[in-house]
């Protein structure tokens, strides 16, 4: 029983970080920043295309 409990806790540390991955978002030249802002999780990047932003 131990031997399946180690196998089960190994598998879910090998896919914690593809599940926790940061997303990368892009706001668009003319949108609101701040909408990207409310949607990103801890250790998202933003990158803001040049031109104005609302």
């Amino acid at each position: 029983m131990h031997k399946f409990s180690a196998l089960r806790f190994l598998s879910l540390l090998l896919l914690t970080p593809a599940i926790a991955a940061a997303t990368g978002w892009t706001v668009p030249n003319g949108s609101s920043i701040q909408v990207f802002i409310d949607q990103a999780g801890p250790g998202d990047r933003i990158s803001v295309e040049p031109g104005e932003i609302k």
